[in-house]
């Protein structure tokens, strides 16, 4: 039971370091899809599985080194945001 809950979790975080790939790999960036993939890594940042949130936080910095500066401050911005505003309610 435990090991097939890994193995999804595992095919999930590689199917997430697809998509980054696959976003940085086209001359144009689509950022809809990258805004969506973001998305879904801060979401996978709360998840219960460890290998899940440290596989989101690679790949959230994976993304912030290939943009500019200002964007990847404004994803670094909206993180602390997010863990402040969260922390507020524990």
């Amino acid at each position: 039971m435990i090991t097939n809950v890994v193995h999804n979790e595992t095919k999930q975080v590689e199917e997430i370091n697809n998509e980054i790939n696959d976003i940085f790999d086209d001359q144009m960036i689509d950022y809809e899809k990258l805004e969506e993939l973001i998305n879904i890594v801060f979401y996978g940042l709360e998840d219960k599985e460890i290998i899940v949130r440290w596989s989101c936080a690679k790949g959230l910095a994976r993304i912030t080194e290939r943009l500019n500066e200002d964007l990847a401050n404004d994803i670094l911005d909206t993180l602390l945001e997010i863990k402040n505003h969260s922390k507020s309610y524990e």
